[in-house]
């Protein structure tokens, strides 16, 4: 559990927390919605629950597969990306003077690069889709797509 220090203090500072700290808050209804005007944090948390089940869905399809390298190495790559995303947020504080309430220009260097990388994953992987992990793949995808529009 990433976060155990928050499950057990009911008490804590909003304004000290970072975004995903306050992104995984939210998910777990310790934080209301209304206290955060950035529309991108609510959905941060849940993003990454999604991204790393898909991986785990993913991972055992390929490895199934016998796994080839090019698929490996762009599962990587993508792998790479979200762990610098994780990093980016889990050090970024909350700032009033941006519109997404962090570092707008940082996070969108990240967030590009894990889209492309998710892009050219999927192409090399889309051959491995069976129907349960599409629907894995559909939900990460709803949730990318409501990040870009509440980004935008």
């Amino acid at each position: 559990e990433p976060f155990q220090s928050l499950d057990s203090c009911e008490d804590f500072d909003l304004k000290k927390l970072h975004i995903i700290e306050l992104s995984y808050c939210i998910h777990e209804n310790k934080v209301d919605r209304s206290h955060v005007s950035c529309p991108v944090t609510p959905i941060l948390y849940p993003f990454f629950l999604s991204l790393d089940s898909y991986f785990i869905e993913m991972g055992g399809s390929a490895m199934m597969q016998g796994g080839d390298n090019e698929l490996i190495d762009k599962l990587q790559a993508l792998l790479s990306s979200r762990d610098r995303l994780w990093q980016f947020l889990y050090s970024s504080p909350q700032m009033k003077s941006s519109f997404l309430g962090f570092d707008n220009a940082g996070f969108f260097v990240h967030w590009n690069w894990l889209k492309k990388r998710m892009y050219e994953f999927n192409c090399i992987a889309s051959g491995l889709i069976s129907a349960n992990l599409n629907q894995s793949k559909r939900h990460l995808d709803l949730i990318m797509m409501s990040i870009d529009r509440a980004a935008h």
